[in-house]
This record gives structure tokens, C-alpha cells and sequence, in this order.
């Protein structure tokens, strides 16, 4: 029996070595599609840094794949046993792991260009910059022009309040996230602009929530069969090895699968 369950935790450990891979591949080629979209969709640098993560994914993957093919057919004895934290791509897993991976995507990309957007809310003119891994939020209202400020700008220029000169008041204490100032249209008009900085950085409790509860199940999960329970529901297994009778799932387990009798059916160890 030592000798199964040694056979037990070295697939296991064989089958953990292949699922890191995997998830790195699959990081892989997040990071290919994401700077494939760059390079089509983005412009100046922001193309450039897409370049980057193009050819970033490209490199990695066959690295990557090189290293897998000793541990992959290891791996395949365990990898056909049903594990209910492997899902497809499209789960919610996938979906999670994705928007987490855009959000990253983005806050990177705003240290190489700010990106804006414009847009109207109830009548009122709005702007939205992500800049150097800040939300710059501003709202534009009309004002007399009774002295030019200091962050006005001349005529032919930008159409909204760019962190680039907002920052300045920002980083020398003058001004705190959220304030008020004036600035100089494009086309000549004068614009009281109030404004709301988030620096994104704040909300990383907020984006660690997802990989947190993720690995937390994980780690229930892998209790539970340990357990000799049910990973779904938590039954005791002890006498229906292959099949929770409380939920239907199928058992996470390594079976010998030549065997026949219930002597020689049994559970490999305890899945450690």
C-alpha cells in the first residue's frame, strides 16, 4: 500500500507540474491575442508596446511547450480524472481569468500612452483618461471667461482636461484627487472642469479577489478528496468510491482501473 500511494503522489505531483504549465501557455497566449489587438487597433506607442507583448507570447509559447512534453504524458493518467476546478475557456473561470488579464493589459498600457474617452451625460460634457495607472474623471460645465488659468490652454488645443497637465497640481500637494479648475477649449471657450483622480493601484484589494477566492476553492477542494470526501459536497466517500451518492459526482480519484472485485477496486492512497 506505501508503494501505491507513492505511485499516487508522484502522478500528482506529475499532473500539478503539467497544470502550471498550462496555465502559463494559456497566460501565453492571452498575452499574443492581447497584443495582436494592440498592434491592429492602437496607434503611436501603444502599438509599439503591443508589438511587445506579441512577440513576448510568440517566444514564450513553444518554450513553454518544450518544457511540457516531458511531464504531458505523465500527466495524462491524472488529467483524465474529472477535477472540478479544470475548466474550459468558456467557463466562468475562463471569464474571470480574462477580465483580470485585460484589466493588467490596461493599466500597463497606460504608462506608454493615456487613452480618453469622450462622452455625453445628461446633457454635459465628460471625459474619461487612463493615465499613467489613473481614472482621470472630468466633467466640463461652461464659464465666463473672466482671466485665463493656469492650466489653459492656447487655441488649436486639446478638447479635454489630459492628466499631463493636471498632474502637476496633483503631485505637488496644491491639489487633492478631487477638485475643481479651469481651462481654455480648443475652439476658445472657457470650461470649469471638475475632477475625480482614482489611482487604480487602490483597487488591487479589489482585483486580488477573484485569484484569492479561486485558489481558495482549490485548496477546499483538494481537502476534501484528501478526505476521502466528496470534493462538491463534502459526503464521505468511505463506501462508494467512485460516485458521491449525495450529488452524483463523479469521484476524484485514482482507481485501478484493471481491477474488478471491490478488494482490488480500491482508492490508491488518499490523493496526497
Amino acid at each position: 500500500m506505501d508503494s501505491a500511494i507513492w505511485q499516487l503522489r508522484k502522478l500528482e505531483d506529475d499532473w500539478w507540474h503539467w497544470r502550471i504549465l498550462c496555465w502559463v501557455r494559456d497566460a501565453l497566449l492571452f498575452i499574443w491575442v492581447a497584443g495582436a489587438v494592440l498592434m491592429i487597433a492602437d496607434e503611436g506607442d501603444g502599438k509599439t508596446f503591443g508589438f511587445w507583448l506579441l512577440w513576448l507570447g510568440l517566444a514564450g509559447w513553444p518554450i513553454i511547450m518544450v518544457l511540457g512534453h516531458r511531464v504531458q504524458e505523465k500527466a495524462k493518467d491524472v488529467e483524465r480524472q474529472y477535477r472540478p476546478y479544470i475548466r474550459g475557456w468558456f467557463s466562468w473561470q475562463a471569464v474571470g481569468w480574462v477580465i483580470l488579464g485585460i484589466a493588467l493589459v490596461l493599466y500597463m498600457r497606460s504608462f506608454v500612452k493615456p487613452w480618453v474617452m469622450m462622452f455625453s451625460h445628461r446633457g454635459g460634457e465628460n471625459s474619461v483618461e487612463l493615465a499613467e495607472g489613473r481614472l482621470i474623471v472630468v466633467s466640463y460645465i461652461a464659464a465666463p471667461s473672466t482671466g485665463i488659468s493656469h492650466l489653459a490652454y492656447p487655441p488649436g488645443g486639446l478638447n479635454y482636461l489630459q492628466w499631463g497637465s493636471l498632474s502637476s497640481e496633483i503631485n505637488s500637494g496644491r491639489s487633492g484627487l478631487r477638485g475643481q479648475t479651469e481651462m481654455r477649449h480648443a475652439d476658445g471657450r472657457m470650461l470649469n472642469c471638475e475632477y475625480v483622480v482614482i489611482p487604480l493601484i487602490g483597487l488591487l484589494p479589489v482585483a486580488l479577489i477573484w485569484p484569492i477566492a479561486w485558489g481558495g476553492r482549490i485548496r477546499s477542494i483538494e481537502r476534501r478528496r484528501k478526505a476521502n470526501q466528496c470534493p462538491n459536497c463534502g459526503y464521505d466517500l468511505r463506501e462508494s468510491p467512485r460516485q458521491c451518492p449525495e450529488c452524483g459526482m463523479e469521484v476524484m480519484r485514482l482507481l485501478d482501473e484493471a481491477a474488478d472485485g471491490p478488494e482490488e477496486g480500491q482508492i490508491l492512497g488518499h490523493g496526497g
